[in-house]
Order: C-alpha cells, then sequence, then structure tokens
C-alpha cells in the first residue's frame, strides 16, 4: 500500500491550541494550504498557540512554503498583541534544525521541539503561561 500524506487540524478551544496532525510524506502545498485554511476560519487566529505534531511525517516543509505562510501570517499578525507558543513534535532533524530561522519568519513566536506529544503539550498549557 502506498503512504498518503494527511493533515488534520484539531481546535481546542478550552485550551486555547490548535492541534496540526500530519503523516506520510511530506506534501508542502497542502500543509501549508490547510493550516491557512484553517486560521481564515478562526476570527481570530492569533488566540491560539499550536501543537504541530509531525511525527509521523516523512520529510520536511519545503522552504518556499514556510516563507509563503510566513507572508500569510506577516498580513495578519498586526492584530497580535501576544507571543504566540508553537511546539513541535518531529523526528525531521532538519524540521528541527529550522526552529530558529521560523522564529525569525513568525514575529511574536516562541517555538520549541519536543521528543513526545504529552511534554510538548505539558509546556504549551504551564501555569506560568498565559492562555489567550
Amino acid at each position: 500500500m502506498t503512504e498518503v500524506f494527511s493533515v488534520d487540524i484539531i481546535q481546542d478551544d478550552a485550551r486555547g491550541i490548535l492541534r496540526v496532525v500530519a503523516a506520510g510524506p511530506m506534501e508542502s502545498v497542502r500543509f501549508v494550504n490547510a493550516q491557512i485554511e484553517k486560521l481564515n476560519s478562526l476570527p481570530a487566529p492569533w488566540a491560539y498557540n499550536r501543537l504541530m505534531d509531525l511525527a509521523e511525517v516523512n520529510g520536511a516543509c519545503a522552504y518556499d512554503e514556510l516563507v509563503r505562510f510566513a507572508g500569510y501570517w506577516t498580513s495578519i499578525r498586526f492584530q497580535i498583541d501576544r507571543t504566540i507558543r508553537m511546539a513541535m513534535v518531529s523526528r525531521n532533524g532538519l524540521t528541527v534544525a529550522r526552529l530558529p530561522t521560523m522564529e525569525l519568519m513568525f514575529p511574536r513566536h516562541e517555538m520549541r521541539a519536543f521528543d513526545n506529544l504529552a511534554e510538548a503539550q505539558d509546556w504549551l498549557v504551564r501555569a506560568d503561561w498565559q492562555k489567550p
């Protein structure tokens, strides 16, 4: 059976988290489009921290698609009055190594990589962090 890429975005309003779950061989355009579509459906997309569950993804998102997503984010960022946390669970070394560059591309984001989902979720909802 051929592996196919899938991406799903789960909205957790109680904790203020958007969980992006992807699996299979990375399809960068679909990955970015799914996030933009979901964020466009929200009245205040900047009110959510993000959990990027990429542990089952093979490959990394293409850099030009990250740039496109950063451009989208920049177009709405004027409304952001807080720092957004993004926790990433990934086994891909390039994806993790890009985090410092991504923080520069996405203003007012604090990003961290984690080995497992539980640690990532704990960091996003820690008591010393202000929920949106």
